[in-house]
């Protein structure tokens, strides 16, 4: 290499740049939880937990699908954490707000012992193609205290995607969950009180 810098830079022609290092091009996104804070207090407790995403989601890389049985990692763009923990931050966000109760939790950082309702899930499916649409596939389910699941889902949501950059294909990622979240919302409501028949028949 020094013998080839002598040769080149009496020319007046050499160009340097390869010897630099290349700056850092990768990109890093969260999903942004819902404006203001927590509500205070609440009737109803949630728990979220079980959660799993698939196998191919579970990678530090964004996945886009750009045809059908096809799939790339976006190495320039990654996620920030683990998806899974996007995901359960960004529901105890809008579950909290849409229920109006800041005793949501997970059951991986607090055990199973005091809630109302436990949400288990399994993501199958999340993303598309940028400049078109993103899907979330997802199987959940509703178990209030004491008794067995009240509702067991498999759901699927679309979400157009307003640009081709990856700005605007987080963003329909996350209006996406918040679809599936507003489901979760009406569900838990509809569920009624979970202490109502939780007695144990002698």
């Amino acid at each position: 290499l020094p013998v080839v810098l002598a040769l080149l830079l009496p020319t007046g022609c050499a160009d340097l740049s390869f010897t630099q290092p290349k700056p850092e091009s990768t990109r890093f996104y969260h999903l942004e939880m819902v404006p203001g804070d927590f509500p205070v207090a609440g009737d109803v407790s949630v728990l979220i937990g079980s959660s799993s995403v698939a196998r191919y989601l579970d990678q530090p890389q964004i996945v886009t699908f750009p045809e059908p049985n096809v799939l790339d990692y976006a190495n320039d763009h990654r996620w920030a954490e683990p998806l899974v923990n996007t995901i359960d931050r960004y529901l105890l966000s809008t579950l909290a707000h849409g229920l109006e109760t800041s005793r949501v939790g997970l059951l991986r950082e607090m055990g199973g012992d005091q809630w109302d309702f436990r949400l288990g899930y399994h993501v199958h499916q999340l993303g598309g193609q940028p400049g078109e649409e993103v899907y979330l596939q997802v199987s959940w389910w509703l178990t209030p205290k004491n008794r067995p699941p009240s509702r067991f889902e498999n759901a699927r949501y679309a979400s157009p995607v307003s640009g081709t950059d990856f700005e605007a294909y987080v963003e329909a990622i996350r209006t996406s969950l918040d679809l599936w979240s507003r489901d979760v919302v009406s569900a838990i409501q509809e569920s009624g009180d979970p202490e109502e028949d939780s007695a144990i028949p002698e």
